[in-house]
């Protein structure tokens, strides 16, 4: 805290660097002629840039844009009692935006008058914008709170089944992710890095919210360096990176389980259990015993009966139990790994195993949550507490789990379960969609085609003919990241980006704020105050005044951002950097401490106590 924002190094005498350009994938130098962007090429500081930004500048206009605003026809001529089978089939019809925006207007209004806020549901998901402004998310939920609320889905396609589980094993997801052990601890300790899932180098292309610099694979190499070895468990060899030179257990796909179990039997059966940490650190391992042990079932889980469900020999099993035993381990699983039914167990044996080793708060041991699924989970990062667009409380109170398009859609008024409650799926009349291509990333498509026939009406902001843009009724085209300009904070990263308009807006295309605008302008508020809906919307403040305030607001709220530039300045130098931390964080270090010592979970913003100075601590220290 104090210490200055670390500037960028400047350009030299007489020269100007071009504007960045900062998206999911990376952060870019665009290169424009005649004002026109001709390509992105990587930061100059960026050791590993991803190739996907390059197909950006062919994009912007082409054949797949959207012009101008579009209405299906079948829907332009009977409005939502026409045929919605006809959606990904009929022909569309372009209006101008008054027209457009009106349709859709009508539409909001009588869902609302008639069925009530909850029969709207508002999607969004995923890759639409890195900026803190023009995210698509925020900007829908900012208007449909004003509106009076929607039903929204929770949690995500990348990790539900770890985002529900986790509060009632250990804490929150998000929280556990923003004190992730880093790769630099895991080098210091020399840690074996056991990947449920494996360690794919693709995925550290991509991060939420933005790259500043691709440094995974590159932090990864200094861990195997510095003595860190690799066991890769997964069916598939290539699931990690050779460089690695891992070992491979090619597991029978979803055994991943029955590996852990038969991990831990043998960890019991041989006493190389930490009994101290269970006693002192953890609740409910007697519970687990009579399962482990086959006293409740009479089938001990023992590596011979893993061997069976998984495909490994009971020797690689018995023997990777001795290695994980033997020295510091740090046990990983891949996001992906609960993508299934029962998803949510790979994440609770994974701490219950962890828990087992009793590495759990010790620099580069424990367990990790998805280590290799995006560049800034193990990164080593100051913390940036950015300011986000305010979307305020939902008066709707009604949701759905992300997964769960299908089913509410199909079967309305069905019960279903949810982290411990009975719900019931709302009867939708509306879809609004905003940002991410629900075809694209949804399970089982052919039965979404069909449920998605069942709402009456389906708006869709879009930039290019994607299927959720065929399948829609009114299509209101939306720019891209280079085409307008934005804050970009990275997650799990210590820089701050302007990213800059390099494009005009493609044809007659808006942003999503301004598409938003319109429509408040012609509708009234959900608290029953029929005026000013448009000026409460965008707080009577544009794209340059908003980023400004978000800045401000995030200078304040970041400790250490009393130093950073004014915004023009930063506008003007492109990104700031914070210094590194201190030492390499370790997940669950506070709480591994003293009895003394007041831990807390979830903590989004403040760091937890000062612990001693970090060293590696031998496993023999036990």
């Amino acid at each position: 805290m104090g210490r200055p924002a670390r500037a960028p190094a400047g350009p030299a005498a007489g020269q100007q660097h071009d504007p960045l350009v900062a998206m999911h994938w990376g952060s870019y130098r665009a290169e424009c002629r005649e004002g026109s962007l001709v390509a992105l090429r990587g930061m100059e500081d960026d050791p590993d840039p991803s190739p996907i930004g390059q197909g950006i500048a062919g994009t912007l206009d082409g054949p797949c844009r959207i012009h101008g605003p579009m209405v299906r026809r079948g829907f332009l001529e009977n409005g939502h009692r026409g045929n919605t089978a006809l959606r990904g089939a009929d022909s569309f019809v372009e209006t101008g935006w008054d027209e457009a925006l009106d349709l859709a207007a009508a539409e909001l209004e009588r869902v609302r008058s008639g069925h009530g806020n909850a029969a709207i549901y508002s999607g969004s998901y995923g890759w639409a914008s890195a900026g803190r402004f023009h995210h698509a998310k925020s900007q829908l939920r900012r208007f449909m709170t004003m509106f009076g609320g929607s039903t929204v889905s929770v949690n995500t396609y990348s990790c539900s089944s770890a985002e529900v589980i986790l509060p009632h094993v250990v804490g929150h997801f998000m929280p556990l992710l923003a004190e992730h052990t880093s790769w630099d601890a895991v080098a210091g300790a020399g840690s074996l890095v056991v990947a449920f899932g494996g360690l794919a180098r693709r995925n550290g292309q991509v991060n939420a919210g933005g790259v500043g610099r691709h440094v995974q694979h590159a932090a990864m190499m200094r861990a195997r360096g510095a003595g860190a070895r690799f066991v890769n468990v997964s069916p598939i060899r290539s699931d990690i990176d050779p460089e690695l030179e891992a070992d491979w257990l090619p597991v029978r796909p979803g055994t991943d389980v029955a590996l852990m179990l038969g991990l831990a039997h043998e960890l019991l059966r041989t006493e190389r259990h930490d009994r101290g940490f269970l006693e002192s650190h953890c609740t409910g391992f007697g519970s687990f015993l009579p399962y482990l042990t086959g006293e409740a079932d009479g089938q001990p889980k023992d590596a011979a009966w893993a061997a069976e469900i998984t495909g490994l020999p009971a020797s690689a099993i018995e023997e990777l139990a001795m290695r994980m035993a033997s020295g510091p381990a740090i046990l990983n699983a891949s996001w992906s790994l609960t993508r299934q039914q029962n998803g949510e167990q790979i994440y609770w044996m994974l701490v219950v195993l962890a828990a087992m080793l009793g590495g759990i708060g010790r620099p580069g041991e424990g367990f990790a949550l998805g280590l290799g699924a995006v560049n800034g989970v193990g990164n080593s990062f100051s913390r940036l507490s950015l300011a986000a667009l305010p979307m305020g409380e939902d008066p709707a109170d009604s949701f759905i789990p992300v997964a769960r398009i299908s089913d509410m859609l199909l079967s309305p008024g069905a019960a279903y379960r949810y982290d411990g409650q009975t719900r019931h799926y709302p009867e939708i009349h509306l879809v609004y969609w905003v940002g991410g291509n629900v075809f694209h990333h949804h399970q089982d498509l052919n039965r979404l085609r069909r449920a998605w026939q069942r709402a009456g009406t389906v708006i869709v902001h879009e930039p290019f003919w994607t299927p959720m843009a065929r399948h829609a009724d009114i299509v209101l085209p939306s720019t891209l990241p280079a085409e307008r300009n934005d804050i970009v904070g990275t997650f799990n990263e210590s820089r701050v980006m302007f990213s800059s308009q390099v494009s005009a807006p493609y044809g007659d295309t808006r942003n999503d704020h301004d598409i938003f605008a319109g429509l408040a302008a012609r509708l009234r508020p959900g608290d029953g105050n029929g005026t000013g809906f448009a000026e409460r919307f965008t707080g009577g403040l544009d794209e340059t005044a908003w980023l400004e305030r978000l800045y401000e607001e995030s200078r304040a709220a970041t400790p250490g951002g009393g130093d950073w530039p004014g915004f023009a300045d930063f506008r003007a130098q492109g990104y700031l950097d914070l210094p590194p931390p201190a030492r390499p964080r370790t997940m669950l270090e506070a709480f591994r401490m003293p009895a003394t010592t007041v831990w807390t979970l979830p903590r989004t913003t403040m760091p937890p106590p000062s612990p001693p100075p970090w060293r590696p601590r031998p496993r023999a220290a036990r």
